[in-house]
């Protein structure tokens, strides 16, 4: 009720208090991943302005999925300063899971095989990571022909796709 009358009135009264309000400019802002319909009060969403709903990463085309794992990929290689290779394979299982914790399982996921791939990098003698498909924790059945085409413009018939530490790109 408080909030509410907060969110109404834009007055609150301090703890304890039981005469004076005080005057407060407040912009809430807030996130879930929850439907919203189902978990908050109806009484709560109808003082709520402006709803905006981003879409979920399965919601996404395969060229925004890839950006945004090249951009993850990307940041690692900045992140430990060290090119990242990383497979045909590898890439296809990223861009066709779908991940319940959508872009931050995402971005988990790209962090975990590079982890991996360091930990195996440590006892070779090679100055770059390769990320095979034997890291990925979670593989997906079947390859939509969209991604297999797009994969085969991105790796132009090499086995791997190199991310370099010191440029933006591929």
């Amino acid at each position: 009720e408080k909030l509410f009358s907060l969110m109404d009135s834009g007055t609150y009264k301090k703890l304890g208090s039981t005469d004076k309000e005080e005057k407060a400019n407040v912009r809430l802002i807030c996130a879930t991943t929850e439907d919203v319909k189902s978990v908050l009060l109806k009484t709560f969403l109808r003082r709520i302005q402006v709803v905006v709903k981003i879409p979920s990463l399965k919601e996404k085309s395969f060229e925004e999925r890839l950006e945004l794992i090249l951009a993850f990929f990307q940041y690692e290689s900045k992140k430990i300063n060290m090119d990242i290779c990383i497979d045909y394979n590898h890439m296809c299982n990223l861009l066709l899971n779908e991940y319940e914790g959508n872009i931050g399982e995402l971005k988990n996921e790209i962090q975990f095989s590079c982890a991996q791939a360091y930990l195996k990098k440590i006892s070779s003698s090679m100055n770059k990571l390769i990320i095979s498909n034997d890291v990925v924790t979670v593989k997906p059945s079947g390859i939509d022909i969209k991604v297999k085409e797009m994969l085969q413009d991105l790796f132009k018939g090499e086995e791997y796709i190199t991310i370099s530490s010191e440029n933006n790109g591929t």
